[in-house]
């Protein structure tokens, strides 16, 4: 029975946290005009990060595993909850105008903090982000 207490642990991210170092993320709007963003994890599940007045950040706290993927811990602290990016866009034209925060670099290797910025083009079309700023760990 314990055998298979521990395989099912393993499989839904409880066990094995120890593996984990955490990554300080801030995101801005270096924008002129009102930018709204969402962290998007796997699985269709999003948290709204709300909407930032020009020149305004938002900070969170991530976490990365050793294979270099990002997560938060679910609410309860049971499960992790894989980051896939974050994506900004001002309404009423999410579609028209989505843009997102391409992760890819820091999951190549290990990183300690992370900022990413991004606005609305002065001459519209989707918000456009910048490549991360990446502070990387020893």
């Amino acid at each position: 029975m314990l055998p298979l207490l521990a395989l099912t642990a393993a499989c839904t991210g409880v066990a094995g946290q120890t593996d984990a170092a955490p990554v300080r993320f801030s995101l801005q709007n270096t924008g002129t005009t009102p930018i709204s963003c969402r962290l998007i994890y796997g699985h269709w599940v999003e948290r709204d990060y709300g909407e930032l007045a020009p020149r305004e950040s938002r900070q969170d706290s991530f976490a990365q595993q050793g294979d270099g993927g990002l997560f938060t811990m679910r609410p309860d602290g049971a499960a992790r909850m894989m980051i896939e990016t974050v994506q900004c866009a001002q309404y009423p034209d999410w579609l028209g105008t989505v843009g997102q925060v391409d992760f890819t670099p820091a999951r190549r290797g290990k990183v300690r903090a992370l900022a990413a910025r991004c606005a609305m083009p002065s001459q519209g079309g989707r918000i456009a982000c910048e490549p991360l700023e990446m502070t990387t760990a020893p």
